[in-house]
């Protein structure tokens, strides 16, 4: 992840909390309502690029390794996919 990938995506979640309250920084739930999507944000960032190395290091592997690894890297995504 980049330092410009997290910048958008403070951007992104500063928008949403101002789309979601119209109030901007002087509605009391403003911050938490970004904080809250700014970390949702980054949490999936983080895991799909684990769950890509996991992918990508499963090339060339025996093939229990192989899935191994691929389920390692369904794990990390499941149930967070969006």
């Amino acid at each position: 992840m980049t330092n410009d990938d997290i910048i958008r995506m403070g951007e992104a979640a500063d928008k949403y909390a101002d789309n979601k309250l119209g109030f901007g920084e002087f509605h009391p739930d403003w911050h938490d309502v970004r904080d809250k999507l700014f970390a949702d944000l980054v949490s999936a960032k983080v895991r799909k690029e684990c769950a890509e190395l996991c992918r990508a290091e499963a090339n060339g592997r025996s093939p229990r390794a192989f899935e191994a690894l691929h389920e390692c890297a369904d794990l990390i995504m499941e149930g967070h996919e969006k």
